[in-house]
């Protein structure tokens, strides 16, 4: 199956019966995985036309069937097809760099679900379904911000993938969760948008930590002092970031009364350290 990891799509590989394999998009929609005595709602990681992953913490048994429901858009009426795990791992079994989840099968696709998508994936290579959620902002004759807040965050996650200049920005203005985690995958994202995440208390931990994961974020020191003040930051990747920082940065966040007590101490001493 997937990577929680592609965002773009995977042609020409060949499976161990030398079969080639879908090729898989980015497509984050709000997935239901049903069966007897099991329930997962998650947002996929991506999409082929043989199946779909779904990056959730939890493993489950490889040949488990159950119903699969989604909409291809807002405007579909539910897509519903049975599924089959094909792959399932929990974190605590895949290396760091390996995306834990469950890949799901589809099983016995009509001709119109393979057709539909078919279209999907086709249209998310060639840029057209993205295209479609622009051009449908752009009419409304609202702000784009206005716009974005009354529209399923599935629509969000997918712009986040391709938005552009103020497009990003507005995202991050708006600020809805797996909207801004996406965004961090955005090829045109930069420096001063992280900065931008970081300043939000809204910013949710998982964001926090894929920002600290990667070394072109954390290697600004704006960054790593956003990220210390941040109050959703965990503690112990803060008392590990404190060190790293320069005197003036340490002096300034010793004088931050919003700073955790713990870190505030920590700030002092690291100060008293490099005064001699």
């Amino acid at each position: 199956m997937s990577s929680a990891h592609d965002s773009s799509p995977e042609t020409g590989r060949i499976d161990s019966v030398g079969t080639p394999r879908p090729v898989r998009v980015a497509f984050p929609v709000h997935v239901s995985f049903d069966g007897a005595d099991f329930h997962v709602d998650e947002f996929t990681a991506n999409l082929s036309v043989g199946g779909i992953f779904l990056p959730v913490a939890v493993e489950m048994p490889v040949r488990t069937r159950g119903s699969l429901t989604f909409r291809l858009s807002q405007w579909d009426e539910p897509f519903t097809v049975q599924a089959e795990v094909v792959r399932s791992a929990s974190p605590e079994r895949m290396p760091n760099d390996t995306p834990s989840g469950i890949g799901l099968m589809f099983i016995d696709l009509t001709d119109d679900h393979r057709h539909r998508l078919e279209r999907l994936v086709n249209g998310i290579i060639d840029g057209s379904v993205t295209e479609a959620i622009r051009r449908s902002l752009s009419r409304s004759g609202r702000t784009l911000l206005q716009e974005l807040r009354k529209r399923p965050t599935d629509q969000k996650v997918m712009f986040a993938l391709a938005a552009q200049h103020t497009e990003i920005d507005t995202l991050i203005q708006d600020g809805t969760p797996p909207a801004i985690l996406r965004l961090l995958r955005n090829p045109r994202l930069g420096l001063r948008h992280v900065h931008k995440i970081l300043r939000d208390p809204r910013t949710q931990i998982n964001t926090l930590l894929e920002i600290l994961k990667e070394q072109k974020w954390m290697g600004d020191g704006q960054v790593r002092m956003l990220f210390c003040l941040h109050p959703m930051a965990p503690l112990a990747k803060v008392r590990d970031l404190l060190p790293l920082l320069t005197r003036p940065a340490l002096k300034q966040l010793a004088g931050n009364r919003s700073l955790r007590q713990p870190l505030l101490d920590q700030a002092d001493r690291l100060l008293k350290s490099r005064s001699g």
